[in-house]
């Protein structure tokens, strides 16, 4: 691979990375800076977190949005996009399993339980990502090659 092309690769997952970066100036949340990990560690992945986390603006948007998803988390937030959410909920088949949770990363920690629990398979589009977040919370031991790279 030439140095052009791995220049274009890490410029465009660090632009994707400033902008969903916050002003520390504007928020001193940690949980909006641990999204921000998390979403990060998805685009590092080569993952698509907007087809798992669905964030709306209004409950008649994340009404639809939970309409269509199969499996995610769907987050409504507040006036401004650097408060913490109003709204996040476990969403299966279209339905809100799990309602006023408080975070992102809480919904994604929940839903790892649920998934683990009942057996369900990771979803195909993030694979990699949910492989990382149970390779690190339950077995640390072995990682794939596209994780460990």
């Amino acid at each position: 691979m030439s140095l052009r092309a791995v220049d274009c690769v890490r410029g465009t997952f660090f632009a994707t990375m400033r902008e969903l970066s916050t002003d520390p100036a504007k928020c001193n949340s940690i949980d909006l800076e641990r999204e921000v990990v998390i979403k990060g560690l998805c685009e590092y992945l080569k993952e698509d977190y907007r087809a798992f986390i669905k964030e709306c603006l209004d409950c008649e948007q994340a009404e639809k949005a939970k309409e269509e998803m199969v499996l995610g988390i769907c987050v409504v937030h507040a006036e401004g996009s650097q408060q913490p959410p109003k709204e996040v909920s476990i969403v299966i088949q279209g339905v809100d399993l799990l309602e006023e949770i408080q975070t992102v990363l809480c919904a994604i920690t929940l839903l790892m339980g649920i998934l683990y629990s009942l057996d369900l398979r990771y979803p195909s589009n993030l694979q990699h990502t949910f492989e990382v977040f149970q390779k690190l919370n339950l077995d640390g031991q072995r990682l794939s090659d596209r994780v460990q790279n």
